[in-house]
């Protein structure tokens, strides 16, 4: 009966209950008569076959054997019961963090833009530098020290040191901070699901704010790198193109129509070869 056919799977089903009906009725009478010739009548014989002793417990089935007879369905069921009431309690434990925003780990997080930071209202500047992700900075500043000491020409000098340090602010706190808070923006709706607690969906910064934030931190770090050129003695100011350069590949890579990211393909090279990579 591997058919469709719902009559002949109702036959079947009705002959295996029909048979099962029979087995007993069968184990019944069997158990009577052997009674009967004990000497027992046959209605006792049939009435004391056919009831259970009050005092008869089922035997104990470990939890393992439960959960084996379950069917397939009802466990995966169980299962994404379980999965969901997980992340009911992240969402519950992320939430708590943005309200109550009074534990040194998660003002430090808070600080340094970290997953699962929690956020003091009354605290502006937190919130704003929160925005700017400052774990992110170390990559990019790093990398002003290391190519300055591995290009030969550099020299310890303290006008020297003044230009690197002057170049690594340029590099961290303003452009990375600027491709961060813009990544931030354009993915508000995204960090409403997954990162609530984030400034902007969390609504401890307007999106106003945030624009101005982005826009001020670009034009200083095209005017600091401006001025770079002009320290350096540059006829042509590479540094200012460079850093021009990468904002916009920032831009089209967290904004739309282009929104690189959102390909793997064609969106990671370009990152790869800005002078300031976002997120």
């Amino acid at each position: 009966t591997r058919g469709d056919n719902p009559l002949a799977l109702r036959g079947v089903a009705g002959l295996v209950c029909a048979t099962r009906s029979t087995q007993r009725a069968m184990v019944v009478v069997t158990r009577g008569v052997a009674g009967q010739r004990k000497g027992v009548s046959p209605s006792a014989s049939l009435a004391a076959a056919s009831s259970k002793p009050k005092s008869q417990k089922r035997p104990a089935v470990s939890l393992r054997s439960r959960w084996c007879r379950l069917s397939h369905a009802r466990r995966a069921s169980l299962n994404s019961l379980g999965l969901r009431t997980r992340a009911a309690q992240d969402d519950e434990q992320a939430t708590s963090g943005v309200e109550d925003g009074g534990s040194d780990g998660g003002n430090i997080k808070q600080l340094l833009g970290m997953k699962g930071a929690s956020v003091e209202k009354e605290d502006k500047w937190k919130v704003r530098l929160q925005l700017m992700k400052p774990v992110t900075w170390v990559p990019l500043i790093w990398g002003v020290a290391c190519g300055a000491a591995a290009s030969g020409m550099y020299t310890w000098t303290p006008e020297n040191v003044a230009k690197a340090l002057l170049c690594m602010t340029m590099s961290g706190p303003f452009l990375t901070g600027y491709t961060q808070v813009i990544n931030d923006y354009y993915d508000r709706e995204i960090d409403a699901i997954n990162e609530p607690y984030r400034p902007i969906p969390s609504g401890l910064i307007s999106e106003t704010e945030a624009v101005a934030q982005f826009v001020l931190l670009l034009a200083g770090g095209l005017g600091i790198a401006y001025v770079l050129d002009g320290w350096a003695g540059h006829e042509t100011p590479v540094i200012f193109y460079e850093a021009i350069f990468g904002s916009f590949i920032s831009y089209i890579y967290s904004a739309p129509p282009l929104k690189l990211k959102q390909s793997g393909w064609y969106g990671s090279p370009p990152p790869g070869g800005s002078p300031n990579p976002p997120p």
